[in-house]
């Protein structure tokens, strides 16, 4: 805002007595204050205060805004690095699962080829069950019974020793005649 400065003749006060000052014809202007009455001056120099202060906290808070724009901006670059990442780690698990896919299909393959194999095993076992159930039934039991004591591969001969605690040193045998004697290892 542009101020002018008015006529010094004008609106002045009177210096002598104080009255409004006159016109040519005698009759009194109406008084306007003089931009250097004291009261004019105070007054623009509250609103140049004010306006200081306003522009001094419109700068604070243009760089509080700053400070915030910039932690979101920072936010924004942690979480779209996380979204970069997680996709990265997302496209390595699509590719894990499509081989553990491929290997699923395979090993269903050869369970379902296997399945099919003892199916037809099973059956000619059995066939061929009835035929020695009918020539030879004595030898058919014999076989039988040893594959019931043969235990299945992949298994102990005999089943594992129970945890047993020591007997108490009382009721130990005695080595001797009547100790159990520990088979001989096997070459």
């Amino acid at each position: 805002m542009r101020i002018s400065r008015p006529n010094s003749s004008v609106g002045q006060l009177d210096s002598t007595n104080g009255a409004p000052a006159t016109t040519s014809n005698g009759t009194p202007q109406v008084p306007v204050l003089s931009f250097k009455s004291p009261g004019t001056i105070t007054r623009f120099l509250d609103m140049y205060r004010q306006l200081l202060a306003t522009q001094r906290d419109g700068a604070r808070q243009i760089t509080h805004l700053n400070e915030e724009i910039g932690e979101v901006q920072r936010h924004i670059g942690d979480r779209e690095a996380e979204i970069t990442r997680l996709e990265a780690e997302l496209a390595r698990t699509r590719q894990d699962a499509e081989r553990a896919g491929q290997v699923l299909q395979v090993k269903t393959a050869e369970r379902d080829g296997l399945v099919i194999a003892h199916k037809e095993t099973s059956d000619q076992t059995e066939d061929l069950r009835h035929l020695l159930q009918l020539i030879a039934p004595d030898r058919l039991e014999e076989v039988e019974e040893s594959q019931r004591q043969t235990p299945p591969q992949g298994q102990p001969a005999y089943p594992a020793t129970p945890n047993v605690p020591p007997a108490p040193a009382g009721d130990r045998p005695v080595a001797g005649a009547d100790a159990p004697r520990t088979a001989p290892a096997r070459a």
